[in-house]
Parts: structure tokens; sequence; C-alpha cells
């Protein structure tokens, strides 16, 4: 994933909170405080320092950061050692570091999404 991490169109800093929603066809990376939705049809970076409450859809991420709500990720999701989900888990590829904490189910199987479904 480290050519998706090169593709990043918007980045909230760690220093900024975002209340909303956030929809973007390219790649997200937050290190900040969002609340809300996030749907990111590229590659998702959450930080270590972001705190998160929100429901997820994304093609791939990598999360290190505080994650309060539902995941849901395409292709593959990589859970880092500092990464804390309060939420369930969807993805096609899940990876994890030792230290992850996961508080919620995990499914990991094809994502339905209307793109797959187009198809």
């Amino acid at each position: 994933m480290k050519n998706a991490e090169n593709n990043l169109d918007t980045i909230i800093g760690e220093h900024t909170k975002f209340n909303g929603e956030i929809h973007s066809e390219g790649g997200v990376r937050i290190d900040g405080e969002v609340e809300g939705k996030i749907h990111c049809d590229g590659f998702l970076l959450i930080g270590e320092k972001a705190n998160i409450k929100a429901d997820i859809q994304s093609c791939e991420a990598i999360v290190s950061g505080r994650i309060e709500g539902n995941i849901t990720i395409e292709k593959k999701l990589e859970l880092k050692s500092s990464a804390f989900i309060n939420g369930d888990i969807i993805a096609k590829v899940l990876s994890m570091e030792s230290g992850t904490q996961i508080s919620g189910k995990c499914s990991i199987r094809q994502v339905d999404t209307p793109k797959s479904k187009e198809k």
C-alpha cells in the first residue's frame, strides 16, 4: 500500500477538528479529529494521533489511531499496533499488528458496494 500513500488528495492535520461528511474519490490522510461519516473511494490513512467518531467506507486503509464507528473496507485493511477500534469491521483482507485493540465484530469477506454490483 506504499504507492497508495503517495496519492493523498486530502490531509486533515493533527490540530484540526472536522464535523460532517467526507466524500473523496482520491486518497485521504487524517491526523486530527473527525466526527460524522467518511467515504473514500481511494486510500485512507488514519494517523496515530487521529481520533475518529465516524462510520468509514474505503477501498483500502491503514489505521494507527482511534476509531469509534463501523469500518467497511473493499480491499485491504491494515491495523497498526497503536490502533484502537470500537465498532464492527468488514474487510476483504485484514492484517493487524500485535497490540491492536478491537471491541466489535470482524467479518473477513467480499464487501458489497455499488461499484462491485455494477461489474
